[in-house]
């Protein structure tokens, strides 16, 4: 997200005050008050006593850990998902309700973004090359398919390229009606702007609004909602521009002055350079962006440590999309490990044994004796994985079929012949033309193969080596329970 949109405050790190109450868990350097166990334990299905609820925590904590010393929380993908929930539940607290139904619709497009940099005092010639450079570009690209090609087109004219989702307030204004204006995969021409001359294709569209008036009116509100929410941070917390330090910022491009002040704290030209680099843009526009990221940046932070329920809702997802990642990671590969799954299964075999014994092999009917005395002589000769076509193949003539038979495994109760044979209960006629019964195979307490329970296995098997995993995690962390204050807590 750039530095000048609406909600670049929102990719803040977590911080919190335990100042008002006593911690109850710890996890290494991740502490958990009473309050914060209360909204996770009503927030997330658990049941049971209450007491026991932190232990579930100590288990997430300990995979969160260790996915942020796995670098998973820097990933772009991680901070993208964090960051668009952040923004919604930021708007949804500092709108506090005026937003109509159309502010929840959002609009968005992927687009794939040539910027050709031009200094401020750049001679008309260089600019003039510049432009055509980039008019040769967009009829390159017009001819061409595909992101990669674009980009090294862009590459060959020396050209900045970017593909990227961008939504409405990302960028200012009027580069932003010029975007939103193409249709998907539509080349604007050349423009220009104070960052210098751009061409812009629109890769793709994704809005929940099928009426562009509605996405137009959203952006509307925004904008305006931005302006007064300005003016009541700045308000609420005596906000003052000074002039002597502005007056030199403008005067020599730089100053270590103040620059602005509010709520007891001063912001200098110092802070505001930092600010600056990302945003080639005038320096009166960057000095305004600065104000307003400074003043919702501060609002958010105050915001993440009086307001439990956003704190602890932005802390809950973002934990869960690391879970999810380290467990992906560490687990999930394994899941794919048929020989680890085997040897697990072998190993614990006797938790798959049935309930009752079954029977697994043929059923034959021959027309005599002696038949079924050859076929189950041959049968036995054979894999199983071969006797449900030859016997067929061997025995039955194209005029005369001798044998009729059905191979599979049997419990008491799905086949009379088994049923009676096998496990000496009820009766049965025999087939028409086939007055002879004969079973090939035997009777079994359990799979053969981890397959034929392939899902149980694989899931227990993933619960054992995550089981495995905390373990080792436990003994590496700092672990404590206030058991006394959480054995008064009611259950919820």
């Amino acid at each position: 997200m750039k530095p000048w949109c609406l909600f670049v405050f929102l990719c803040g790190i977590f911080s919190f005050s335990f100042a008002q109450e006593t911690s109850v868990l710890t996890v290494n350097n991740r502490h958990f008050r009473l309050s914060e166990l209360e909204w996770l334990y009503r927030h997330t299905g658990q049941a049971g006593e209450f007491h026991l609820f932190p232990e579930h925590v100590v288990h997430a904590q300990l995979k969160v850990q260790e996915a942020i010393r796995e670098g998973l929380d820097t990933t772009v993908t991680y901070q993208r998902e964090v960051a668009a929930y952040r923004r919604e539940l930021l708007f949804r607290l500092m709108t506090a309700g005026k937003a109509n139904a159309q502010t929840s619709r959002e609009e968005k497009v992927r687009i794939l973004h040539a910027i050709h940099p031009l200094p401020q005092n750049l001679p008309r010639s260089a600019v003039n090359q510049a432009e055509q450079r980039m008019r040769a570009l967009r009829q390159v690209w017009t001819e061409i398919q595909g992101e990669d090609a674009f980009r090294r087109a862009a590459d060959s004219c020396s050209v900045r390229c970017t593909a990227e989702w961008i939504h409405r307030l990302d960028l200012p204004r009027d580069i932003e009606q010029r975007i939103f204006s193409l249709d998907v995969r539509e080349i604007s021409e050349p423009f220009f702007s104070p960052w210098g001359i751009h061409v812009v294709q629109v890769l793709d569209k994704r809005t929940e609004t099928t009426d562009p008036r509605e996405a137009v009116s959203e952006a509307s509100f925004l904008r305006q909602w931005r302006e007064e929410k300005i003016e009541e941070l700045k308000q609420r917390h005596s906000f003052s521009l000074h002039e002597e330090g502005i007056s030199d910022l403008f005067l020599n491009g730089y100053t270590s002055q103040e620059l602005f002040s509010y709520g007891g704290r001063s912001y200098t030209g110092v802070e505001f350079s930092d600010f600056r680099t990302h945003i080639p843009y005038s320096l009166r526009r960057q000095l305004e962006w600065f104000v307003d990221h400074t003043l919702l940046s501060d609002e958010a932070a105050e915001l993440m440590d009086r307001d439990m329920e956003y704190r602890m809702a932005l802390l809950h997802y973002s934990d869960s999309l690391l879970i999810r990642a380290i467990t992906e990671s560490k687990i999930a590969p394994l899941l794919k490990d048929t020989i680890g799954l085997q040897t697990y299964f072998e190993t614990h075999r006797p938790r798959y044994k049935w309930e009752l014994p079954r029977f697994r092999g043929v059923v034959l009917h021959t027309s005599t004796k002696k038949i079924a005395r050859e076929v189950k002589k041959f049968l036995k000769k054979l894999p199983e994985s071969e006797w449900e076509s030859a016997p067929a193949l061997t025995f039955n003539g194209a005029h005369a079929p001798r044998v009729c038979f059905e191979q599979g495994e049997y419990a008491i109760g799905q086949n009379a012949y088994v049923d009676k044979i096998v496990f000496k209960q009820g009766g049965f006629s025999p087939v028409g033309g086939y007055p002879f019964t004969t079973l090939v195979g035997k009777k079994v307490s359990g799979p053969a193969d981890w397959t034929e329970v392939q899902e149980r296995v694989i899931r227990e098997y993933g619960e054992a080596l995550e089981n495995n995993w905390l373990k080792e995690l436990r003994k590496e962390s700092v672990v404590e329970i206030n058991e006394e204050v959480l054995k008064t807590v009611n259950n919820h």
